[in-house]
């Protein structure tokens, strides 16, 4: 059976040139998480040739695959983080971290207040401006503002030297976008019926957000034809007229949230104080409820930022004691230690202090278990929690946030591990291919099903995490999947 191959290949940390496959590595493991840097480990005989180079932080580690498609993937890459020589057993052991982690070792050096809208946009600060703000600061090179103090920059973007391995991306980058389509033809900023790319109406469905990669505008799809979608304009952004080939996509909505409400990403006050991790700031604008999602590409280093990276793969589908039980290894972890259902939100210098409750937890799914369709409240009582929001200066952003929390907490946290059987080319269409038919952040489908107490019928799920072991021979097994329901 041909199973999907990896390699290993050391760089250079400040340019990522290639300077050789690390053959000899054993016990490699990767890692891969939603908005971490994620992380790699294998060992290496110490008198190995490269491995007798290795060094932390001015090494880096390329994780390629080879799939189904019998081409080279680039997953992943980070530089070489902990060593550990044992001497006596001839054996070098590596720990590598993603590029993320090394911004945990930058902090603001000056005070950041976002407020009003956003001078470049004259629109209202989003999380992703806010990011990619943050990152010009670390790769600013003269800290004009902190006695001109000048940064080494050991690093370089393509040919311009950087203080950090990271720089910014772009926004939604289009090769990942989710359920992408196009315009076709012109359309005013009135139209409600617009013209998409032959056959990509399939891709959504009534309800569906869907964003303008150029203008920014959102509206919401009434219905959706092959090649047309029937659509409300406007409903978050201004309507703007669309051109040819604009490029459209879905973005994430939380449960039993209107679009008119929903305004997570948007940040009409928001204060960083100096001293504060950088990596840091960017975990709160990712944890947040609805939080936007990064990650780093793997070649150049860029941030990329998305709404929600987030693709429907509808023939992703897992099953377990059911279905096309492709699953060795299921199980489900309900965790109230989050639930809320009254929630207290004080606001910035505590202009504004409004209060949110909530006495429904989301809509019944199909599946046990039961409780999550009953009243929160009456079935667990009352449970309240208290947020103070030290960038929230305005009403609107502080209701949302509250909403958004009772809407995600009011019943236990579900948390799905699984296993998936080992994917070789012959079971392609009965085991889903990681990193061709899913990768981290995708939506994809569980059937779970045993006497009595489990009973999971067709639920979509999305992957926060992805664990692989590779063999010497460089055969690939899938470890657990961490995913949660959506």
């Amino acid at each position: 059976m041909a199973s999907p191959q990896w390699k290993f290949i050391l760089a250079n940390s400040s340019d990522m040139s290639n300077i050789g496959e690390l053959t000899q590595a054993r016990g490699r493991q990767l890692q891969l998480a939603l908005n971490r840097p994620g992380a790699a480990s294998f060992t290496i005989p110490l008198d190995d040739e490269l491995g007798n180079g290795i060094w932390p932080i001015t090494h880096a580690v390329k994780a390629y695959r080879k799939g189904s498609d019998d081409l080279w993937q680039h997953v992943w890459s980070g530089m070489v983080w902990t060593i550990e020589e044992d001497i006596s057993g001839n054996r070098l052991s590596v720990n590598v971290v993603g590029w993320l982690q090394w911004l945990e070792k930058r902090i603001l050096r000056r005070d950041k207040a976002y407020t009003g809208n956003n001078p470049a946009t004259t629109a209202p600060w989003t999380d992703a401006e806010i990011l990619y703000d943050i990152l010009v600061d670390a790769n600013t090179s003269t800290l004009t503002w902190d006695s001109n103090y000048v940064v080494p920059t050991p690093y370089t973007n393509g040919t311009t030297p950087q203080p950090t391995p990271v720089w910014a991306g772009v926004m939604s980058p289009t090769n990942t976008a989710p359920t992408l389509t196009k315009v076709v033809g012109a359309q005013t900023n009135v139209d409600t019926v617009i013209e998409i790319t032959a056959g990509t109406g399939v891709n959504f469905a009534a309800g569906d957000w869907v964003k303008n990669q150029r203008t920014f505008e959102v509206f919401t799809v009434v219905s959706a034809a092959a090649n047309a979608l029937t659509v409300t304009r406007g409903t978050q952004n201004p309507a703007a007229a669309m051109n040819d080939l604009d490029q459209l996509y879905t973005i994430y909505k939380p449960a039993n949230t209107t679009l008119t409400a929903w305004r997570s990403h948007e940040r009409l006050n928001y204060a960083i104080t100096k001293g504060a991790s950088i990596l840091g700031e960017f975990t709160k604008l990712t944890d947040i409820e609805n939080g936007i999602d990064i990650e780093v590409n793997p070649s150049s280093r860029a941030l990329n930022v998305w709404d929600k990276k987030i693709r429907t793969r509808s023939d992703a589908v897992f099953g377990y004691g059911f279905g096309p039980n492709n699953l060795q290894q299921f199980s489900r972890q309900l965790d109230p230690t989050t639930i809320v259902n009254y929630i207290y939100v004080a606001g910035r210098d505590s202009t504004v202090i409004p209060a949110y409750a909530d006495t429904k937890l989301m809509t019944a799914p199909s599946q046990n278990p039961p409780k999550l369709g009953e009243n929160s409240m009456t079935t667990y009582g009352l449970i309240e929690e208290t947020a103070a929001l030290s960038d929230g200066k305005n009403l609107e952003i502080l209701q949302t946030y509250a909403s958004g929390e009772i809407i995600i907490r009011s019943s236990p946290r579900i948390i799905y591990s699984m296993t998936p059987f080992p994917f070789t080319t012959e079971a392609r269409g009965q085991i889903p291919e990681p990193f061709v038919d899913y990768i981290v952040g995708d939506k994809v489908y569980l059937t779970a099903y045993t006497k009595g107490r489990i009973d999971i019928r067709n639920q979509g799920i999305r992957i926060f995490g992805i664990s692989v072991d590779i063999d010497d021979d460089g055969n690939e097994k899938i470890g657990q999947l961490q995913t949660s329901p959506t």
